[in-house]
């Protein structure tokens, strides 16, 4: 006969008629022991790499502060900077007044005899204001004016202006389509494959591009490095923070998905470090690659997600994961379970002496023999087979609320990287400018960890979202006057704050809304649409060519409608995640802003209308109530956090 399976919450069997919650296992054998925080701090070590190749951009591609064409037949003439630029460049006031550096024009030259133009001619052009005007055309080359002078970026070694202006956000969007399809393909590939090899190949496709994109020769090759670094560094983030999260216990599991956060902000002060010694970006590119290398072996010796292996019905392999972790937290558990036995043992806790993976029913269940097998009845039993992301389309509680994470996540990712990726213009320092916009991220990070299980995750999402909508769109309201440049750098930095706040609640929230057997694939196609988000964040800017407040407008609007909208998501904080897709259609399904008595679902009942975990029954032995150490307070991925 097919193998067999019933759909139900991942559970462990004590013995006949008894069983212990995967999560209550894990409570047992340590929930963030020794093994646990080893994984934390190396795993993490992904983290900062991450953020490092993403925003590291910022100084790869700094613009420079002013450029113009480079006419070298003029090296004879003995004239001030000023000078030359009135003899060689015709005036466009589109880059500045006539009292200003920035007064000429950034493209185009004027087509004199330079070569045999003696000074005392030049002097007389340049002192003849009504003479006639001479033709222009294109420059080919360009004198730039960097900050600091001896900063180079992919902008003036490879002439990224003018006609080729738009290279440099065209480059950005190319590494967000990178992460989209990265997200896509490799999604699907950590629910299938698990978490650890997942790991292994992206590391491996990371570290050869980055490293690479340092030696880039010109822009195709460096275009095509980084949309490998990115194509591969969105599934090693999304991996890292699904299997941090798996892990380790229900209690510890904000804090887990909450470090992803805090690890990240080193990132930005790894950038800054680097780009404030090194000016050459390639060489900037290289430091900030090679201390990476230590992910390949970190990748290779982490274990895989016990809470995976078992819901892909490989008991055995999900045995020896845990047996590995309790070796490590130096605690007991039976030799038939050896992954949860390495945790115990590493942890000095005890567990079960025997005890086997089973997914529990409904209290309704009724026990029949079925080709030999136990089987209990009162809820479906399929032949196993495979489950894909677009599964979740065919049922229609989650297929709104998927919609909604995907507005959420596009959102965002466009709000956070546009403001993100002009960081460095919000002062004359840019290396300052671009520490204190990382810095500023850190705050919105501890605040929604202090926030996120005493306010729940609804209405802390739609709350910053909303939050920084109003700021963003406040800053239009201030005058266009020096004096008050302070009042829109307050509200734009409130801005950054509520969507940077937003973000780091959607990996949690997405998590635990999504069943297990689809978490990996799922948070995937999530991010697809935050990278669509993040593909036209760089674009944004050209739009500000047109008027200035497009990209202003079009982030608070959209920030206050995603902000709305996530008020129709159920509530997930202290509640149990579902671990299949029928149980995820029965989730929380009448809990929602305007429904706020079915707070808490059951995910086992027959009417849906359980409430908190600390109130729910269920069958989990023959008198349908829970075993006592798994009455109390415990979730599932609901207490999780960021990839």
């Amino acid at each position: 006969m097919s193998s067999m399976k019933k759909p139900g919450r991942l559970s462990f069997s004590v013995d006949a008629g008894k069983e212990i919650h995967y999560d209550d296992l894990l409570k047992q054998i340590g929930e963030f022991g020794r093994y646990q925080k080893v994984l934390f701090v190396l795993g993490n070590i992904f983290s900062i790499a991450c953020c490092v190749s993403n925003m590291g951009y910022v100084f790869i591609a700094d613009a420079p502060t002013d450029h113009w064409c480079k006419v070298d037949s003029t090296s004879h003439l003995n004239l001030s900077q000023q000078q030359l630029k009135n003899l060689t460049l015709p005036p466009n006031e589109k880059y500045g007044t006539e009292d200003t550096e920035g007064y000429f024009d950034q493209c185009w030259y004027y087509v004199r005899d330079y070569t045999d133009m003696t000074q005392d001619q030049a002097i007389d052009i340049l002192n003849d204001n009504n003479g006639s005007v001479p033709k222009t055309e294109k420059c080919s080359a360009w004198t730039y004016v960097m900050d600091p002078a001896d900063r180079t970026s992919i902008i003036n070694d490879w002439n990224l202006v003018c006609d080729n202006s738009a290279l440099p956000a065209l480059s950005q969007s190319i590494f967000m389509v990178g992460l989209t399809v990265g997200g896509l393909v490799f999604g699907v590939f950590g629910d299938r494959f698990g978490r650890r090899l997942t790991l292994i190949v992206c590391t491996i496709i990371f570290l050869i591009s980055y490293i690479c994109t340092a030696f880039s020769q010109n822009y195709i090759m460096f275009v095509v490095m980084r949309f490998l670094v990115a194509f591969s560094s969105n599934p090693i983030f999304t991996t890292w923070f699904i299997l941090s999260s798996e892990v380790v216990g229900p209690s510890w599991r904000v804090f887990a998905g909450m470090g992803v956060e805090y690890f990240w902000v080193i990132g930005y002060l790894m950038i800054t470090a680097c780009a404030y010694f090194i000016e050459d970006w390639g060489n900037l590119q290289l430091a900030l690659s090679v201390p990476f290398a230590v992910c390949l072996p970190i990748a290779y010796f982490m274990p895989e997600s016990p809470k995976w292996v078992y819901t892909s019905d490989r008991d055995v392999e999900g045995d020896n994961v845990m047996a590995k972790i309790a070796r490590v937290t130096k605690t007991t558990i039976p030799d038939a379970d050896k992954v949860m036995a390495k945790i115990a043992r590493i942890n000095k806790t005890t567990i079960p002496e025997k005890f086997t993976v089973t997914f529990d029913s409904s209290d309704s269940a009724k026990s029949e023999k079925v080709d030999g097998m136990d089987i209990e009845v009162g809820i479906e039993v399929n032949v196993k087979k495979d489950v894909y992301f677009w599964d979740i389309f065919r049922y229609p509680v989650q297929r709104i609320r998927m919609l909604i994470l995907f507005l959420l996540w596009f959102v965002v990712s466009l709000s956070f990287y546009g403001l993100s990726l002009n960081a460095t213009n919000l002062s004359s320092n840019k290396v300052l400018s671009f520490l204190l916009i990382g810095v500023a991220e850190l705050p919105a990070y501890i605040v929604t960890h202090f926030f996120l299980d005493r306010v729940g995750r609804r209405p802390l999402t739609a709350g910053t979202l909303i939050l920084g909508g109003v700021c963003m769109l406040a800053t239009l309201a201030v005058p266009d006057d020096d004096k008050l440049e302070a009042v829109v750098l307050t509200l734009t930095m409130v801005g950054k704050f509520g969507v940077s706040s937003a973000y780091a609640i959607c990996y949690i929230y997405t998590s635990e809304l999504l069943p297990t057997v689809i978490r990996n694939s799922g948070l995937g196609a999530a991010s697809v649409f935050a990278r669509i988000g993040g593909v036209l964040a760089p674009q944004m800017a050209l739009l500000a060519d047109i008027n200035k407040n497009i990209p202003m407008i079009s982030f608070g609007a959209l920030a206050l409608i995603a902000g709305v909208a996530g008020l129709w998501l159920p509530e997930t904080a202290g509640k149990v995640s579902p671990e299949t897709m029928e149980e995820g259609e029965r989730f929380g399904r009448r809990d929602t802003i305007i429904n706020r008595d079915a707070i808490g679902d059951d995910i086992d009942g027959e009417d849906n209308q359980g409430t908190d975990i600390r109130e729910r029954k269920g069958s989990r032995g023959p008198g349908g109530r829970l075993p006592g150490s798994m009455r109390g307070r415990f979730a599932s991925m609901t207490e999780t956090k960021y990839m």
